[in-house]
């Protein structure tokens, strides 16, 4: 655990690396929805047609 501390010695970096592990998140993300999305199960049981605007609000 020391070590670890040792790499986040001022603010810059911890915000830097939180910045970066958001960004990395949120794009796992909309790829996971993307792809969830075009489900036909999901579109199918949340009653969604395959065209329907809502696809697109989900995933924004």
């Amino acid at each position: 655990m020391e070590k670890l501390k040792s790499y986040f010695v001022d603010k810059k970096q911890q915000v830097v690396v939180f910045s970066s592990t958001a960004i990395a998140l949120y794009g796992y993300d909309q790829g996971m929805m993307s792809l969830i999305n075009t489900n036909q199960d999901y579109l199918k049981t949340m009653g969604i047609a395959e065209e329907d605007p809502q696809v697109g609000v989900i995933v924004s």
